[in-house]
């Protein structure tokens, strides 16, 4: 007995055929009539494939690419970077390098996570910031989210989608801060970022 386990992982081609079984009768199905094209090679492709296969000089797969609709070809691999502590009682900030040096940076989304643990007095608010680093040192917010009118033990985790574009030269590093207004304190706090590298023609 074979398992399919056992098989030569293979890259669909368009002309390539599927086993179908359809009311008990066998039947064959071609891998376009699914209406997923995927391109394979050294460049993105021009002939409305929305998936594409990089390759490399000798056509060996280098990494797999999706057209978004922002008309960006974004890695289909998404890395989360992300920051925890424990308990903040005071604006702090956590660094941590970018995992795509070299390349424009797509940030998917931002996200932020803590349990209040005293209530927040009139006009006390914490900021979740998302900041990067450009090649002069510079910190710039990219992104924010805001807690207010906090209650005790009341948790608190939001997401929002961000979809923004951001070159080489400004996401040399990423900065996760906790920025505080008033006194709000603060347990389990937490945040994170998902990001995919954009295709760059110079930088490829």
């Amino acid at each position: 007995m074979v398992k399919f386990s056992t098989f030569e992982r293979a890259i669909a081609q368009p002309d390539d055929e599927l086993l179908l079984v359809q009311g008990g009768i066998p039947k064959r199905l071609p891998v376009s009539a699914l209406g997923v094209r995927m391109a394979m090679g050294q460049t993105p492709p021009h002939d409305g494939s929305r998936l594409w296969l990089q390759t490399d000089a000798a056509n060996l797969p280098v990494e797999p690419w999706f057209l978004h609709g922002s008309g960006q070809w974004l890695s289909q691999a998404a890395y989360t970077v992300d920051t925890y502590r424990g308990q903040v009682t005071g604006s702090t900030t956590r660094q941590v390098a970018s995992p795509f040096l070299g390349y424009r940076v797509w940030i998917e989304s931002f996200s932020a996570k803590c349990m209040p643990f005293a209530d927040f007095a009139a006009g006390n608010v914490t900021d979740f910031q998302l900041r990067l680093v450009n090649s002069q040192r510079q910190q710039s917010v990219v992104w924010y989210l805001r807690l207010e009118d906090a209650l005790k033990y009341e948790p608190y985790q939001h997401s929002e989608p961000v979809g923004l574009v951001v070159d080489a030269a400004d996401a040399l590093a990423i900065w996760f801060r906790v920025q505080r207004t008033g006194r709000t304190a603060l347990r389990y706090v937490s945040m994170s970022a998902i990001l995919r590298k954009v295709y760059d023609h110079a930088s490829a």
